[in-house]
Parts: C-alpha cells; sequence; structure tokens
C-alpha cells in the first residue's frame, strides 16, 4: 500500500518494481493505496488497484486512521478475490 498510487509509484520505486516483477512473470499484483493517481501506466502495471478514499473511509479518516482504513480496504479486496 501507498497513500498515492500515482505515475511515479510505477517510476522506480520499490511499489512499482514489485508490480513490474509480478507483470513479468504472469503473478497477480494489487495496489491499494489512499487515493489512486490517472496514469495509465497504473492499469498496465497492477492487476488491479484500489484505492482507500471514497470506498472504505473519507479522506479524513483515511488520514487520521491509515493502518485501520488499509486493513478495511485489504479486506474489502480479498473479499472479493474469493468470490
Amino acid at each position: 500500500g501507498e497513500g498515492s498510487i500515482d505515475s511515479s509509484s510505477v517510476m522506480g520505486k520499490g511499489v512499482g518494481a514489485v508490480a513490474s516483477l509480478c507483470r513479468d512473470l504472469g503473478v497477480p499484483c494489487l495496489g491499494m493505496g489512499g487515493v489512486l493517481g490517472r496514469s495509465p501506466r497504473i492499469k498496465r502495471e497492477f492487476t488491479a488497484v484500489h484505492q482507500i478514499v471514497g470506498t472504505v473511509a473519507d479522506e479524513t479518516t483515511a488520514f487520521a486512521r491509515p493502518k485501520e482504513s488499509l486493513a478495511s480496504l485489504a479486506e474489502s479486496v480479498a473479499a472479493s478475490w474469493r468470490s
């Protein structure tokens, strides 16, 4: 997870390197962050991306309680992958 998954996330950061490696190996890679950028490259690098703000929490709550907000998002995403 990251605070923001945006174009800089896939340009040399660890998150982008992991996503690229997963893509190259054919392994699903889910990106989760506070908010998502609109770069088309994000959608190419990750199998799916999900954001906290507007999904499981509002912006104020997401920034005040990032750990809990990310855990809630991860639970929600995991449930959708199981079904």
